[in-house]
C-alpha cells in the first residue's frame, strides 16, 4: 500500500509491480494506509475513503462499508473471518461482517489508533498516536479499552516474537521489552545515543531469531540473546535511513520488506550473517602528530615531549557484514575505565606527561561482551633533556662536586684561620 500510489502488487519471480488505482465512489484511492489478508481477498483501510475490501487477483472492489462511521482507517486486526478491529484517527472500531454493524470500542473512543497486536495468549494490545498503550477485555460480549502500565504515550509498533516477547516500539523514545505480568519495562539499548534520538517504525523476526528493527535512524539488527546490535543505514546501501511505520512484512520464506520514503527495502536475511567468531586483533594503522605521520604502528611508540599530542588510527582486518562493530579502549598509567566507541577508529590525546602507557584496545560485534585480549600498543614520552634521568645524574654529579668542593673549601679557610 502507498501513500500517492494507490495498490503495488509485487512479483517475486519477474520483481515487477503492478500498480493500481481504486475507485470508490468515482473518486481514486491513492492513499493506503493498510492492508489485511482474508483468503483470496484483502481489506484495505484508506484515507478519506474508509474500509474497502479487494480481490488479491484482480485488484477490484469486492466489498465496501457504508455502516462504518469513519473514512480513515489506519489499522486493521482480524479477529476471525467475519469480525475485524479498526484503528483510525478517531477512536478504536469494532466490525461485524456478517451481521453489518460497528461500534466504537469504549475506553478507546477519540484516540489515533496507530498499531494493534493478538498474542499468543489471544490478548489484543492496542498502542495509540499519543496516549501510550492499552489492552481489550471482553465484557459483556462487548469490547472495552483499559489503559496499560506502560509509561511512553506514542507507540509506533508492537512485536511478539517466538519465544513470546513483546516488544513496543515507540515514537521518539525507541523500542521496549514489555511484560504486563512483573510490571516490567526494560528499555532495549540501540545506540550510543540513547533512546530519544528514534522512533520505532516495524519490527520482525528472521530465522536466526534476531529482530529486525525499522526506525526513522535506519535499519537494526538485534540479537536478544547475545546482546548483539547491527545498524544498517543508507552508508551500507539504504535508499534511505528513513522508514515508514506499519510497513513490514515477512514471507512464508523468511524473506523481509520494509518500506521506506524512498521505496521498498527487499531483503533475505540468510545472506546477512553476523559473524559468530570472535573479531581480529585490532591493528593501529596510522600515526599523526602536528608535524609527523606515519602509516602501521606495531608493538611500541616511542615520542619526544614535543609529540606528547598526537592521534592513533585503528582497525581490524574483518568487515561484519552488517557493517557495525564496537571498539573500547583504555590507556593504562592514566585512565581506570574504558572508553566505548561505534564505529569511531581514531584517539586522540592531548599533552600526556612524560612517562610509559600502555594503551588496550577490542573489538567487538556486540556492545557489552568483549572476549579474547586485547591489543596493546606502549606508548614512550621521553621527556625534555633537561628532565632526562642522565640530565638528573647530571645535576646529582654537579651537586655532589659542589659540595665536595664547598667542604673542601671551607676545612682550608677553617685551617687557615687556626694557623
Amino acid at each position: 500500500g502507498t501513500e500517492d500510489g494507490g495498490l503495488a502488487k509485487f512479483n517475486l519471480q519477474t520483481r515487477d509491480f503492478r500498480m493500481k488505482t481504486l475507485l470508490h465512489n468515482g473518486t481514486k484511492v491513492v492513499n493506503i494506509q493498510s492492508l489485511c489478508i482474508d483468503g483470496d481477498n484483502m481489506w484495505v483501510g484508506t484515507y478519506m475513503n474508509g474500509l474497502l475490501k479487494v480481490n488479491c487477483e484482480t485488484l477490484e472492489i469486492v466489498n465496501q462499508y457504508p455502516y462504518l462511521n469513519t473514512n480513515n482507517v489506519v489499522c486493521i486486526l482480524k479477529i476471525n473471518s467475519c469480525e475485524l478491529l479498526l484503528g483510525t484517527f478517531s477512536g478504536l472500531f469494532y466490525l461485524n461482517e456478517k451481521t453489518k454493524s460497528a461500534y466504537k470500542v469504549p475506553g478507546a473512543e477519540n484516540f489515533f489508533i496507530h498499531t494493534m497486536h493478538k498474542d499468543a495468549e489471544g490478548q489484543i494490545w492496542i498502542g495509540t498516536f499519543s496516549d501510550g498503550l492499552y489492552k481489550l477485555s471482553n465484557k459483556g460480549h462487548q469490547f472495552i479499552a483499559e489503559k496499560t502500565s506502560f509509561s511512553r504515550f506514542g507507540i509506533g509498533t508492537i512485536y511478539e516474537d517466538s519465544n513470546d516477547n513483546l516488544y513496543i516500539g515507540t515514537n521518539g523514545t525507541g523500542v521496549y521489552l514489555y511484560n504486563e505480568k512483573k510490571s516490567m519495562t526494560t528499555p532495549i539499548v540501540l545506540s550510543e545515543k540513547g533512546q530519544d534520538n528514534f522512533s520505532v517504525c516495524s519490527i520482525k523476526e528472521d530465522y536466526l531469531g534476531r529482530l529486525w528493527i525499522s526506525t526513522s535512524d535506519g535499519l537494526y539488527c538485534y540479537d536478544n540473546r547475545k546482546g548483539a546490535v547491527a545498524h544498517l543505514t543508507g552508508e551500507n546501501g539504504l535508499p534511505t535511513s528513513q522508514f515508514n511505520f506499519a510497513s513490514a512484512y515477512k514471507s512464508g520464506s523468511g524473506d523481509l520488506f520494509f518500506g521506506t520514503y524512498q521505496g521498498l527495502i527487499y531483503m533475505q536475511p540468510k545472506e546477512i550473517v553476523q559473524e559468530d567468531i570472535k573479531l581480529p586483533k585490532v591493528l593501529f594503522t596510522g600515526f599523526k602528530t602536528t608535524d609527523f605521520e606515519s602509516g602501521y604502528v606495531k608493538d611500541t611508540l616511542i615520542l619526544n615531549h614535543h609529540q606528547a599530542s598526537f592521534s592513533l588510527d585503528f582497525s581490524t582486518t574483518s568487515h561484519s557484514s552488517l557493517g557495525f562493530i564496537w571498539y573500547r579502549y583504555r590507556l593504562k598509567g592514566k585512565d581506570q575505565d574504558w572508553t566505548l566507541s561505534k564505529g569511531s577508529q581514531r584517539i586522540q590525546f592531548a599533552g600526556l606527561s612524560p612517562g610509559t602507557y600502555i594503551l588496550e584496545v577490542q573489538a567487538s560485534f556486540q556492545n557489552n561482551i568483549w572476549e579474547g585480549e586485547p591489543t596493546t600498543l606502549v606508548i614512550t614520552i621521553t621527556p625534555p633533556y633537561w628532565k632526562h634521568p642522565i640530565a638528573y645524574l647530571i645535576y646529582m654529579l654537579v651537586l655532589i662536586i659542589l659540595i665536595y668542593f664547598t667542604i673542601r673549601w671551607y676545612r682550608r679557610r677553617t685551617s687557615l684561620r687556626h694557623q
